[in-house]
């Protein structure tokens, strides 16, 4: 095509010349040709490895889903299997009437021991949600995998990020997403495989101890990771076992919130897992919004590998989420619902009161019925729920 214009009608777009360099072709010396087409070929081969690696992640996370896919199906159908459903009491019994959307809402906040879970779960769910958003530029700005150097005494030379066939530099050390991959693939192997470790623990020491003991682990992990510097990917693959080893405790807050709805049944004698969820995961996704957002501003708003950057990122992900876990774990401590014995009574007083008996209360020990209303007086409830300011 340099020698031959006619043949440039032909070339893609991307190649072609411009109109006005076709129309002064022959004014272009051999060197200026020569250079035009060095610099597409340049521009091909990075716009088609650009294409490559937008075309691995799409594999990546395809191959990703269909394997989490899995997991949640085999999940579901053993926990149909093994979970059983009530015993169907007779309809001859008592009832209070249903209450509407906003009453059930109200009596949900009623609950005293949901009421001291939901800092926690906001508190937990913000300093992971911190973290998570933070390691990308943790990994990139800290770690620096791109401009490892053996002159700095790295262990490896990356050649600024650029790789050179059959040399160090094309090493998966050598680019941020590949070190990001790899902790994250040690985090949840870890986490996988310390599941059956919490479960255990959970069994000795309780539900809420080792939810404490959790968010510690967490604070502990957080901490380690100002020993992190420049070039320290081993040293980040080891750190990751911590918050892997972890992660496989994230279950307890939901079985503790299990017991959380069970007493909620005790105290009103209605069951409304579909309120007690949807206020959790609302009032943690309206403060995760405002997180999310925050470092991806402030690490664009610094100069990069700048000291400022590197002090802002250790703020975002461990001065802001140890302050958060601490919070957490005041909370926690004051859980009014922290022994086995207590869960226990909570289901036999909900027996005991499918039968009109009284039952002693596992918060505040003193015998308990919840009231039943007629529908007329449940009416009436409904209509001071939704007003409760008006006399």
């Amino acid at each position: 095509s340099l020698t031959n214009p006619s043949k440039l009608e032909s070339i893609t777009e991307h190649t072609r010349w411009t109109s006005a360099q076709l129309s002064n072709y022959n004014t272009f010396s051999w060197e200026e040709r020569n250079t035009q087409c060095l610099q597409t070929y340049c521009e091909c081969v990075h716009g088609c490895s650009e294409m490559c690696n937008i075309r691995g992640t799409l594999s990546q996370y395809s191959q990703l889903s269909i394997i989490v896919g899995m997991f949640f199906i085999v999940s579901a159908c053993l926990l149909v299997y093994n979970t059983r459903e009530r015993v169907q009491m007779n309809s001859s019994l008592k009832h209070t009437p249903k209450p509407s959307p906003v009453s059930a809402m109200v009596n949900t906040l009623r609950n005293i021991a949901f009421r001291r879970m939901l800092p926690t779960f906001v508190c937990d769910k913000v300093a992971y949600s911190i973290v998570t958003t933070t390691m990308l530029f943790f990994v990139k700005y800290i770690i620096q995998p791109e401009l490892q150097k053996r002159s700095d005494g790295d262990s490896i030379d990356c050649n600024q990020g650029v790789p050179i066939t059959d040399h160090e530099s094309s090493s998966w050390r050598c680019n941020t997403n590949n070190v990001l991959g790899a902790v994250l693939v040690v985090m949840l192997s870890t986490g996988f495989i310390s599941c059956t470790f919490w479960y255990f623990v959970t069994i000795r020491f309780g539900k809420r101890n080792t939810w404490v003991g959790w968010s510690i682990i967490m604070i502990l992990s957080l901490l380690f990771l100002l020993l992190v510097d420049k070039g320290d990917v081993n040293l980040s693959l080891y750190l990751s076992v911590i918050p892997g080893f972890a992660i496989g405790a994230r279950f307890i807050g939901m079985s503790i919130l299990a017991d959380v709805i069970e007493y909620g049944e005790y105290i009103s004698g209605q069951r409304n897992e579909a309120s007690y969820i949807m206020i959790k995961n609302l009032l943690s996704k309206l403060a995760i919004i405002p997180v999310v957002s925050i470092p991806l501003v402030v690490v664009n708003s610094l100069e990069p590998y700048s000291t400022e950057m590197k002090t802002a990122i250790y703020i975002m992900i461990v001065v802001i989420p140890v302050v958060l876990l601490l919070i957490s774990i005041i909370y926690k401590f004051s859980m009014p619902l922290a022994y086995k014995e207590q869960c226990e009574l909570i289901a036999d007083g909900i027996g005991l009161h499918l039968l009109g008996k009284e039952s002693p209360d596992p918060i505040s020990g003193n015998d308990y019925i919840y009231p039943v209303y007629t529908n007329a007086e449940q009416r009436k409830i409904d209509v001071m729920d939704h007003f409760p300011t008006v006399d």
